[in-house]
């Protein structure tokens, strides 16, 4: 009897312990596996991320600047300007004859850079850079290109200028070529867009559509609508454009342009 009774204890004592692990078992939180996660580092306004140069090449795409020379990927040429031949004494630099892309481009190794001072001695003082469209768009051929596909231009931009120049990114409207230089068909009011707010130390993307171009003044005679530039264009220029009749010692600029292309 005395057995049965021992058996019995130690049969209870032993459900008992299993009905305790399972209890414990049932009530432990399962923990997940490695789960991948996602770390955003947030400063004041949004989170921000590392830039990395994701841009890919475009059929709109005139220059990335990455081959150094001063001939864009249309095979036209980069070349800059200024007043002196309107007896001005606006100067920019690098002339086009030594001009090429400089080290430093947004995200890649180089971009195009120019300075330089807008200054009196002529009625509407100016200095500017400008890329052709094709080989051939300059004298004698003043050949013309059909952008009508493309809805407007764009591209990188750094530096600096005095507040009272005007950065003008111009679409020239031109004929056959005279004297040298293709001539102009408009009187010089051509369709351009004036950049006041994004000009900074900061790369900075400017996204113009050229239903955002104007022509302004009462001289010269603008084509009635853009679209008839576009259809037979030849180039574009960044123009630093002082004050009419700028009696000053001199306003500066220090600009970067790079990613040049039309979308």
């Amino acid at each position: 009897m005395k057995k049965l009774i021992t058996i019995a204890m130690i049969v209870m004592i032993v459900s008992g312990l299993i009905i305790l692990g399972c209890s414990k078992r049932n009530t432990t939180t399962p923990v997940e596996e490695d789960t991948p996660t996602a770390t955003i580092t947030n400063t004041p306004g949004a989170p921000t991320a590392t830039p990395t140069n994701t841009l890919s090449a475009s059929a709109g795409l005139i220059d990335d600047c990455e081959d150094g020379d001063n001939v864009n990927l249309w095979s036209g040429a980069w070349y800059t300007y200024d007043d002196t031949p309107n007896s001005g004494t606006s100067w920019i630099w690098p002339p086009s004859s030594t001009l090429t892309m400089s080290s430093g481009g947004y995200n890649s190794s180089y971009a195009l850079h120019v300075s330089g001072q807008v200054k009196a001695g002529y009625a509407y003082p100016f200095a500017g850079v400008g890329t052709q469209l094709t080989a051939t768009a300059g004298c004698p051929d003043c050949a013309k290109t059909d952008i009508s596909s493309y809805s407007g231009v764009r591209f990188w931009i750094k530096g600096s200028l005095d507040s009272t120049l005007n950065l003008n990114v111009i679409l020239p409207y031109t004929g056959a070529c005279d004297a040298g230089a293709c001539a102009t068909l408009s009187g010089y009011n051509d369709f351009k867009f004036t950049i006041t707010s994004n000009v900074s130390g900061v790369w900075s993307q400017v996204v113009i559509p050229f239903s955002s171009f104007t022509t302004g003044g009462t001289w010269g005679t603008p084509p009635a609508n853009i679209s008839t530039v576009q259809a037979a264009a030849s180039e574009f220029q960044f123009q630093f454009k002082g004050p009419d009749n700028y009696a000053g010692t001199g306003l500066n600029f220090d600009v970067w342009i790079d990613y040049l292309e039309l979308y």
